[in-house]
């Protein structure tokens, strides 16, 4: 059985890095991506990456997302945030 910190985590458009940095001092191995670098947190781990055009290749166990999937769904089907 695997110990809960050897689990390989992802943070798919982490912006500033917040949830990151948090996650990582709890000891956890975390990669950050975004399409562009606005951090404004330490991470040990972040990579530039278009989530519609990704080029990962590693395999993760844990996927989070807090703000990117529905913006994708706004971003592709070309919704308007005001309607």
């Amino acid at each position: 059985s695997k110990d809960v910190k050897d689990l390989k985590v992802i943070d798919l458009g982490c912006g500033n890095g917040a949830q990151v940095h948090h996650i990582e001092k709890l000891g956890f191995d975390v990669t950050g991506t975004d399409i562009v670098n606005v951090l404004e947190y330490e991470i040990n781990n972040f990579v530039m990456d278009d989530a519609l055009d990704s080029k990962l290749n590693k395999k993760y166990d844990v996927l989070i997302d807090r703000g990117l999937i529905h913006n994708l769904f706004i971003l592709v089907l070309g919704l308007s945030v005001l309607n």
